[in-house]
């Protein structure tokens, strides 16, 4: 089994595994962040540079306008990530599933669909 990182030092970080050509990949959030909870998964097959998968998330967070008005945020979406040798990796995504819902002060649920996205990061092989 191969393992490899994606992100910066600070911010969002994926910590990869690769058995044969399946990747699992663990999302979470390093440093200060206004998230409070930040989990998810890539999963997806190899083939040659590229990544074809399906990316879930969660997230909880307090409105910053409102502290006592707790927003949960779930999202699935499909994923392509596209390595390069020079330790770069362009990721695009979406158009995702996306499922909002509030408690505390505030309350309701919504459903709708995100836009799709594009960025990239360094990535490194960790062992």
């Amino acid at each position: 089994m191969t393992h490899f990182r994606i992100g910066y030092p600070q911010g969002p970080m994926q910590d990869c595994s690769v058995d044969a050509a399946a990747v699992t990949c663990t999302l979470s959030v390093v440093g200060p962040s206004s998230v409070e909870t930040y989990t998810g998964t890539v999963t997806g097959t190899l083939t040659g540079l590229t990544l074809t998968g399906t990316s879930t998330t969660h997230q909880r967070f307090r409105d910053e306008a409102d502290n006592s008005c707790i927003l949960e945020i779930d999202k699935s979406e499909p994923v392509e990530y596209l390595f390069s040798l020079n330790g770069t990796v362009t990721m695009h995504g979406g158009p995702a599933d996306v499922r909002t819902t509030r408690s505390g002060s505030c309350s309701g649920t919504e459903t709708g669909t995100d836009f799709r996205w594009e960025d990239s990061a360094p990535w490194s092989a960790t062992g």
